[in-house]
């Protein structure tokens, strides 16, 4: 399922983000955050969607490092019943506008 080409969203289609990993737990941080695309007006469905088409080639490419306190950000977009594409990213390679996002829980452009 982890493809290098996030697909196409449409109105159907649900961003999911999790964290998970590091020493302390903190049930805020770790709760998922989701992205229903159809609360989404046409310009930030295609402002996600370039997002993500930029994400996804580069990290198609990482590798994971190994350790203890090691933070793991997960990206699962759900195309109907079933997940249809998932990438995770380690927290040193997170993308700012991503973490925009899950600090926000919603889309905006807005730097």
């Amino acid at each position: 399922m982890n493809e290098a080409v996030a697909p196409r969203l449409t109105p159907c289609s649900v961003l999911m983000l999790h964290r998970e990993g590091g020493f302390a737990h903190f049930p805020g941080f770790s709760r998922p955050r989701q992205i229903r695309c159809d609360q989404l007006d046409a310009d930030q469905l295609s402002w996600l969607q370039a997002l993500l088409d930029e994400l996804t080639p580069a990290a198609s490419g990482r590798t994971m490092s190994s350790g203890r306190d090691r933070c793991v950000w997960h990206l699962t977009i759900d195309n109907g019943r079933v997940p249809s594409w998932h990438v995770a990213l380690e927290e040193a390679q997170l993308p700012e506008w991503l973490l925009r996002i899950w600090r926000q829980a919603e889309v905006s452009r807005t730097p």
